[in-house]
């Protein structure tokens, strides 16, 4: 966050600029808020949670005035041709690139007081009504199109080869333009042999992050607004610091979210080992169970010849799950003007409002939603008590889960 910006924050009735650009085949840049003097831009909204691989951007964009459409079928709108020649070259279809910029009213969106907010692809366009519906997604989402197509091959080796490594062979290899994978420290979990089958590369990189109670999602790099890239990271279970404080008049609309019982466990099992000597890990968190008045147990078996065979490692997976899984994804939302700075993992204080409650607390993000329409400009962010989590779903899909084939 840069100086400017730091001050703007700190107004009470703050305003930020904003824009959305749209990068066509042809590399022509189209602004949707001032394209040919007017705005076509109606509504923006966008979204992630911990349980969604990918962030989505959702925009309301008016089809037309007087001669300009963008419409995708409208191949002789000027909106849908190159300015010289006159050749096609259509706005809003699918692939083509999206960036959302936040920054300092009065200045440019590529300056350093802007920052992007959002960058995926067009994955689908509805021009049926006078207001289009156009939804991306950030890049993440190209990883169920791309597929390993190989057939089974042996990787890792007989030393153990980084996690990190391997994923990044795979992205090169397979990731149809898709940026690499940054890892900004290492997990220092070392992959002995293993087969990889067929898959989507999706399911073949979450399976690494799984395994550890890591995450892989698309993160910004620190101290670049612009540069992002498919992350792999431990999301901060351990984080006791919080990412800033929200004063009492910072935000409103604070509320309770329904409690979702059916996604906590409280009880952990870990199987791993040879076949001669499968061995059981066992961890449960007594207030959980205390409180939900509960015991809610889940099993997770890892294959005989899984890279996972001490019990320091089943340890290590079982308390992160515990740790994700006892508590309730979010229990809090809380509504704010336009905070562009969140990230999924952020711990936030809050200054007491002496309405909801009387003491500072803290949160971590399990959701956010910016949004933009008629002139008013929110973030709503889901809040859970405790640490950061990894997302619930990617634990509870592996209660069921057969095992990788290790050789």
């Amino acid at each position: 966050m840069t100086a400017l910006q730091q001050t703007v924050l700190q107004q009470k009735y703050r305003r930020l600029n904003y824009d959305v650009r749209v990068t066509t085949k042809t590399g022509r840049q189209i602004s949707l808020r001032h394209y040919r003097g007017r705005e076509f831009l109606r509504r923006l909204r966008i979204s992630a949670d911990i349980d969604s691989p990918s962030m989505e951007l959702e925009l309301d964009v008016q089809r037309e005035w007087e001669s300009i459409s963008f419409s995708p079928l409208m191949l002789g709108s000027i909106a849908n041709r190159v300015p010289v020649g006159g050749a096609s070259d259509v706005a809003l279809q699918q692939d083509n690139v999206v960036q959302v910029f936040v920054g300092v009213p009065g200045l440019d969106a590529l300056t350093e007081e802007f920052m992007c907010i959002f960058y995926g692809r067009i994955s689908s366009v509805d021009s049926g009504s006078p207001i289009m519906k156009v939804v991306a997604r950030d890049p993440l989402h190209d990883l169920n199109a791309a597929w390993i197509t190989d057939a089974e091959q042996e990787l890792g080796s007989a030393g153990g080869t980084p996690a990190e490594v391997i994923m990044v062979d795979l992205m090169n290899r397979y990731g149809l333009g898709i940026p690499s994978i940054y890892t900004p420290t290492s997990p220092g979990w070392m992959i002995t042999p293993y087969l990889q089958e067929r898959s989507s590369l999706w399911e073949a990189l979450s399976r690494f992050a799984a395994q550890i109670g890591w995450d892989l999602r698309w993160r910004w790099r620190p101290g670049d607004a612009y540069d992002g890239a498919p992350t792999f990271f431990e999301p901060g279970r351990d984080n006791m610091v919080d990412n800033y404080l929200f004063r009492a008049d910072d935000y409103y609309d604070l509320s309770s979210l329904p409690v979702n019982l059916d996604e906590v466990r409280n009880s952990i099992y870990v199987t791993y080992g040879p076949e001669a000597n499968r061995q059981t890990v066992w961890h449960l968190n007594l207030s959980s169970i205390e409180k939900y008045r509960l015991t809610r147990s889940m099993w997770i078996e890892e294959a005989s010849n899984s890279p996972l065979q001490s019990e320091p490692e089943a340890n290590a997976m079982a308390l992160a799950a515990l740790r994700d899984l006892s508590r309730p994804k979010a229990s809090m939302s809380a509504t704010m003007p336009l905070f562009p700075w969140v990230e999924l993992h952020d711990r936030y204080a809050f200054a007491p409002n002496m309405v909801h409650f009387d003491s500072l607390l803290s949160f971590s993000t399990s959701g956010y939603a910016h949004e933009i329409s008629g002139g008013e400009a929110t973030t709503t962010l889901n809040l859970r008590d405790g640490g950061p989590a990894a997302g619930a779903k990617s634990w509870l899909r592996r209660e069921f889960r057969q095992g990788v084939k290790y050789l």
